[in-house]
């Protein structure tokens, strides 16, 4: 009887064992790659330069995991990098339909749609960010940006300021600030806005050192008159 029952408990174990292997087994040891490994391929190709390849492991790892939304905000900041604005869209919209909460997402679709002309649908997104957090100065800087473009720059000034009261140090409030004033035709105030955007921007981004020496020369052209 103890040899049947030692040989059943035995039997039991290695099943038990079995069991647990099969659980920990992941995709890869079949040799497939899993999403995480095609995300992080992707965001290596990506640092590179190289956008066709990133895009390709975003893909393969958008078929195995659809609803990851890094996934798809790592593709649509891709698109946008291309200048493939309508697939950037379709990404930032598959994202909000995935959690519907989610306000980076809403904001970067506000942005690319004021770069396309799409005001309304800025507005709507910048809004609705908004009404998800009050408090969001990315928000509020963004529709300061679309409200320039419309040429509706009390507006524009007023969305700076408080996106400024929430942030202080975000640059790019003091610029939309400035393009409003200066548009205005306030130059004294154009100048305090580009002064404190000069005092606050990093310097570790291509497009925004083209922004720092662009505003370089409107202050010393400010300043002359």
């Amino acid at each position: 009887m103890k040899m049947a029952y030692r040989i059943k408990f035995l039997h039991r174990a290695v099943l038990i064992l079995v069991l647990v292997c099969l659980f920990f087994v992941t995709e890869n040891s079949t040799g497939q790659e899993t999403a995480e490994q095609y995300y992080k391929k992707g965001t290596e190709y990506a640092a590179q330069g190289s956008l066709d390849e990133a895009e390709a492991e975003f893909d393969n790892a958008l078929v195995i995991e659809p609803s990851n939304i890094d996934i798809r905000l790592a593709r649509a900041a891709l698109y946008l990098q291309k200048g493939e604005l309508d697939q950037a869209i379709a990404d930032y919209t598959k994202a909000i339909k995935i959690d519907p909460k989610f306000i980076s997402a809403y904001l970067k679709r506000g942005f690319i749609y004021t770069l396309q002309g799409d005001y309304d649908l800025a507005k709507r997104d910048f809004d609705k960010a908004l009404e998800l957090n009050p408090f969001s100065a990315d928000a509020y800087c963004g529709r300061s940006y679309l409200y320039n473009q419309q040429e509706q720059y009390e507006k524009a000034i007023a969305d700076a300021d408080k996106a400024l009261e929430l942030d202080p140090n975000w640059y790019l409030a003091y610029f939309n600030r400035g393009v409003a004033y200066e548009a205005m035709n306030n130059k004294v105030e154009a100048l305090k806005s580009y002064e404190a955007f000069l005092k606050h921007p990093p310097t570790d981004d291509t497009y925004v050192e083209t922004m720092i020496e662009d505003v370089k020369e409107k202050t010393e052209e400010l300043s002359k008159e």
